[in-house]
């Protein structure tokens, strides 16, 4: 059965393609037979193929294949002005909606950025209504994080970039992995209810190297939750990586609201789940930066392991992903654009992702910022409109009262013990 298969267990090395498309397309693609699905694919088996072949579509005039557009917002289409209390409440109270960005980054335990060079892509001011930034190894690596898991000069650091528009409500910290929550200071009193928690996926389901962390909150009369999460790591760890999926959405429901009888998708309304997932591209290193050099994108999506345990039902099956368009943010050298030019020579792969459940969700850009170059990954970001049930002029009234103490101070909860 295909569908108990670790694709890692069966030709490392070899790149395999599922889609007869492709084949006819590309020359470059010897047939093999999978002997435990009896399902016909096809490898890149020598850079010699290749090379010949792409001589031969060179001279043909057949390389015109384009890397696709990411989808990213346009700012200028019916956006709220944020900078406008009055503005920002019409503006919810007539579309029912709200708009957050959701970034996940894996730091390399390296210094980030200068906060201006954040601002321009990543963090821009004034934008969206809630900002959840997810981050793997930031400040130290897993190793020091164990030791010490303070993630202060990283909070302050976002502070700093988001400025005094935001208010930093909860952060949460799993010893290397964190995520920390803002709300416009024009909507921070229309949430309550906020949560935290964090499920450690270690030796054991005890050690937080790996696991995840999320925040839970009402805005309105409507429950969000975003988690953020470090997969396992390497190239053929990819049943690790599900069965770590699958340990955090089954505990993290009792861990939020002590009831173990909920799922993540009946724990909340809108549900979205990223991190560095660390799902990689199947082939070898020398055939993967080829494809890339080629533009040939939907060949690297039919070989992407999340995609493949996606349609195996291994892993995510609530989940979708928005179209998968920016180049792979993983590994490359810090301060270049070259992947991972060191004696391990890593193959490119899209570990960082965000997915999401599509209730009420609606994914309006979907990218990486290739621009920040500080760490051998590359941030990646998702903005959302999400539904929300909520009247302005109702909830002010509750709201301001009971939530004001809870809007003007960060929680911060760290799992020490894990």
């Amino acid at each position: 059965n295909i569908s108990n298969i670790d694709p890692s267990e069966n030709d490392q090395e070899e790149l395999l393609l599922s889609s007869q498309a492709l084949m006819e397309e590309s020359n470059l693609l010897d047939e093999i037979v999978d002997e435990d699905s009896n399902i016909q694919e096809t490898t890149i088996t020598n850079d010699e193929i290749i090379k010949n072949e792409i001589v031969k579509m060179e001279s043909s005039h057949q390389l015109l294949n384009q890397w696709p557009e990411p989808i990213i917002e346009d700012f200028n289409y019916d956006w709220p002005d944020l900078t406008h209390k009055n503005n920002i409440e019409q503006w919810i109270q007539k579309n029912k909606k709200i708009l957050i960005r959701t970034i996940t980054w894996n730091l390399n335990a390296k210094k980030p950025p200068d906060v201006n060079d954040v601002r321009k892509i990543l963090m821009p001011s004034d934008k969206f209504h809630l900002y959840f930034i997810g981050s793997e190894e930031c400040e130290r690596s897993i190793a020091q994080s164990a030791i010490n898991t303070s993630k202060k000069n990283w909070e302050s650091y976002l502070i700093n970039a988001l400025g005094s528009s935001y208010k930093p409500l909860r952060a949460h910290t799993l010893q290397a992995t964190h995520i920390m929550m803002f709300a416009h200071k024009s909507i921070a009193r229309y949430c309550s209810n906020i949560t935290s928690a964090a499920v450690a996926c270690g030796i054991g389901n005890a050690l937080g190297n790996k696991g995840g962390v999320a925040i839970q909150l009402n805005v309105g009369n409507t429950k969000i939750l975003v988690i953020n999460a470090h997969l396992a790591a390497h190239q053929n760890a990819v049943k690790q990586r599900n069965n770590d999926f699958n340990t955090i959405i089954k505990y993290l429901p009792e861990k939020l609201n002590k009831n173990i009888s909920d799922s993540v998708s009946t724990l909340a309304d809108r549900v979205i789940f990223m991190g560095d997932l660390n799902y990689r591209i199947r082939g070898n290193r020398k055939a993967i930066t080829k494809l890339i050099s080629l533009n040939m994108h939907e060949v690297m999506l039919h070989n992407d392991q999340l995609r493949w345990s996606i349609s195996k039902g291994l892993a995510f099956t609530d989940f979708i992903e928005a179209p998968l368009n920016f180049k792979p943010t993983y590994k490359l050298d810090v301060d270049s654009d070259e992947y991972d030019t060191g004696t391990k020579k890593r193959i490119p792969a899209w570990t960082d992702r965000i997915l999401f459940i599509p209730n009420g969700i609606e994914c309006i850009a979907y990218n990486s910022d290739h621009s920040l170059r500080t760490s051998d990954h590359r941030p990646v970001y998702g903005s959302f409109k999400i539904s929300i049930d909520i009247d302005i002029l109702t909830n002010s009234i509750e709201n301001n009262e009971l939530n004001t103490e809870k809007t003007q101070s960060l929680t911060n909860i760290s799992d020490n013990d894990k």
